[in-house]
């Protein structure tokens, strides 16, 4: 992947379905693979392109002695010629942002099923388990001085995880070397292979790298980035180039060092063992249930330098989306008496008032019977007793004092008990690391994992023990 980062790529351009027509480009990536493509030309060739133009390109890059074609999406004018200058004939330049890059075919939709295989490189993936294929030996000389040392390496990979009836994931390892005159450094990677009994398209593929993505940074507490995709396209697909690329533009590393231990992750493949195939399972059909809570918790993570209560806010979003996605609650026992119900009241609104009143009133009705934050607060809270309880002993009490944090950072209203030095108080920090937790145990509890089981999990989770110690407000 690095091979295609360092250096500016040149080759033929062209608008899908329009080979007739191609331009001369160069096409550069910086090293979150935001992409700059420089088109040359003739100004008459250039601008009979639509300004702005956004859609696919095709092109080969002619680079050492290959030729790769490539595939550009969701391409966008930055820069294009003008209708006065330069004059027309002379050779003008256009210039474009790329997005979603495929190297190694022509694609002509992310959509086209294509692909049978695909390799993430994924930060965390080295903390999935604590095993390394590394070993040495060290020859002593005299006076108990080294005299050598001899490393070896055994790659690893785990067994298939059948996910779904259609795919199946792999984590391997491998490693990198690298040598000088006075340095040589050996380096383990970890990846995960995932393999499509139909072909996949470049939109499932992207699915399935925020879905295991998405695995890691709650499992392991800590953002996943993707550094590298690979991928295997179908035999049959024409002028196909293996392997090829995915390049999705996004940070490949920390933006900081962080220390990672296993005392701050929730569990790693280890610690789930004969288990690990299991929660893979629940975790991906889980993950299409609760999409929407998993992206707020996900944004967290990927953006912890943010204020506290902006943090808070959506976490406590999350846990009211997670519950109504997951429990369809309803306070009517009966669906047919809840429809019953809704029908009476917007049949007994007057037909005389304002159309646009009676369509907000018809709407407000919808809402009868509805759980409120609190029903659902509460309602977590007592499938969890053993997990939650310690993070708010007051119980019901505890829980109104969330929703009325979730409503004052909603709408920052006059609240007898909150005001702007809240979200620069202790309190709030404390509320944040306890609901981060409140929201991990319902995840956890979705996967299939008893109330004993995720305290016995959280025992271990360093920040846990932390903040049960805390008391409330």
């Amino acid at each position: 992947m690095r091979k295609w980062q360092v250096k500016s790529l040149t080759g033929e351009w062209w608008r899908l379905g329009q080979s007739e027509q191609k331009f001369r480009g160069v096409l550069e990536l910086d090293d979150q693979d935001h992409g700059t493509l420089t088109l040359e030309g003739s100004w008459n060739d250039l601008s009979r392109m639509p300004h702005p133009f956004i859609g696919t390109l095709h092109g080969v890059i002619l680079e050492e002695s290959r030729h790769s074609e490539v595939t550009a999406f969701d391409v966008i004018t930055s820069q294009g010629p003008t209708s006065s200058y330069p004059q027309s004939g002379s050779t003008s330049h256009a210039t474009l942002f790329t997005n979603t890059i495929v190297i190694g075919s022509h694609l002509e939709s992310k959509d086209d099923p294509l692909i049978m295989g695909a390799v993430f490189e994924l930060t965390g993936l080295e903390h999935w388990s604590a095993n390394t294929g590394f070993s040495q030996e060290v020859e002593r000389g005299e006076n108990d001085g080294i005299a050598a040392f001899t490393f070896r390496y055994r790659g690893q990979e785990t067994a298939e995880y059948s996910v779904s009836p259609d795919i199946k994931i792999r984590f391997r390892t491998g490693f990198t070397s690298a040598t000088s005159h006075r340095k040589a450094t050996l380096e383990e990677h970890h990846t995960l292979g995932v393999s499509f009994g139909r072909a996949a398209s470049i939109n499932e593929v992207q699915n399935e790298r925020y879905i295991w993505q998405s695995l890691l940074t709650f499992a392991l507490r800590e953002p996943s980035l993707c550094r590298s995709i690979q991928l295997s396209f179908e035999s049959g697909a024409p002028k196909v180039e293996h392997p090829g690329r995915l390049i999705i533009p996004g940070p490949k590393d920390g933006s900081r060092e962080r220390s990672f231990h296993f005392g701050k992750s929730l569990f790693n493949g280890d610690k789930l063992g004969a288990r690990t195939e299991e929660i893979l399972v629940k975790w991906r059909n889980l993950h299409q249930e609760i999409e929407m809570a998993i992206s707020l918790m996900f944004g967290v993570a990927h953006n912890d330098e943010t204020y506290i209560h902006t943090q808070l806010l959506n976490y406590l979003q999350a846990i009211e989306i997670l519950h109504r996605e997951l429990y369809k609650l309803s306070r009517f026992s009966q669906p047919e008496d809840r429809r019953a119900t809704l029908t009476a009241l917007r049949d007994a609104v007057p037909k005389h008032l304002d159309p646009s009143l009676r369509r907000y009133i018809h709407d407000q009705i919808g809402f009868i019977g509805s759980l409120t934050l609190l029903d659902r607060l509460k309602d977590l809270s007592r499938r969890y007793p053993s997990s939650v309880g310690p993070l708010f002993p007051l119980g019901d009490e505890d829980m109104v004092r969330l929703k009325d944090v979730r409503n004052f950072l909603t709408h920052y209203g006059d609240h007898p008990h909150f005001d702007r030095k809240f979200l620069w108080s202790r309190e709030i920090l404390v509320l944040l690391g306890k609901t981060r937790h409140f929201l991990e145990v319902c995840i956890l509890g979705a996967l299939g994992m008893t109330d004993a089981e995720i305290r016995s999990l959280l025992d271990n989770v360093e920040e846990y023990v932390m903040w049960k110690r805390e008391p409330s407000p």
